[in-house]
C-alpha cells in the first residue's frame, strides 16, 4: 500500500468458468489480509488470500440479484461488502437488504433484520465504531443525486 507496487493480479473469471457475465461491485479486506470481493451479477463472493490465491468463498441463492435498474442492468445483487468485528462480512444487496456472513462458516449466511430497507440501489456502506452502519444509495432508480 505504501509504494503502490503491484505484486500480483487475479483473474476471478477463471474460478467460475460459467459463461455468465461478472461484475465486481466492491472489495473489503479482513485484518488477516484476505480480500473479499462481491459479484453484482451472480450470487458469488470471492476470497483472495494475501499471497494472491483466489477461491469462491460463497455462492448462495440468498445473494441472488433481484433489482432491475432500467436501461442499465437487470438482476443486480450484491452492491457492497465490509468486514466487521466478530469475523463477519456484511453484504449490502442492491435492493436495500443486508446479509451477514460468518467468515468461519459462510454457509450460515443470514439476512439481517432491518426496521426498514436501505434506499435502493445501495452503492456503499461503512461500519461505524458503535456497531451501526452508514450507507449511501446511488440514486440510479430515483434519478436524484445520492
Amino acid at each position: 500500500m505504501e509504494t503502490g507496487e503491484q505484486h500480483w493480479c487475479v483473474d476471478l473469471t477463471e474460478l467460475t468458468d460459467d459463461g455468465e457475465q461478472h461484475l465486481i461491485a466492491d472489495v473489503t479486506v479482513a485484518p488477516d489480509g484476505t480480500a473479499y470481493a462481491v459479484d453484482e451479477l451472480t450470487p458469488t463472493v470471492f476470497a483472495v488470500e494475501p499471497d494472491g490465491r483466489a477461491s469462491v468463498f460463497l455462492r448462495s441463492d440468498l445473494l441472488e440479484g433481484t433489482l432491475d435498474i432500467p436501461d442499465f442492468l437487470d438482476d443486480v445483487g450484491m452492491a457492497a461488502v465490509d468486514w466487521v468485528e466478530g469475523n463477519q462480512l456484511i453484504i449490502a444487496m442492491a435492493d436495500g437488504s443486508l446479509v451477514r456472513v460468518p467468515v468461519d462458516s459462510p454457509d450460515e449466511a443470514q439476512p439481517v433484520e432491518l426496521s426498514e430497507p436501505l434506499a435502493p440501489p445501495t452503492a456503499g456502506m461503512l461500519p461505524l465504531e458503535d456497531g451501526s452502519i452508514t450507507a449511501v444509495s446511488s440514486g440510479l432508480l430515483s434519478g436524484e443525486p445520492a
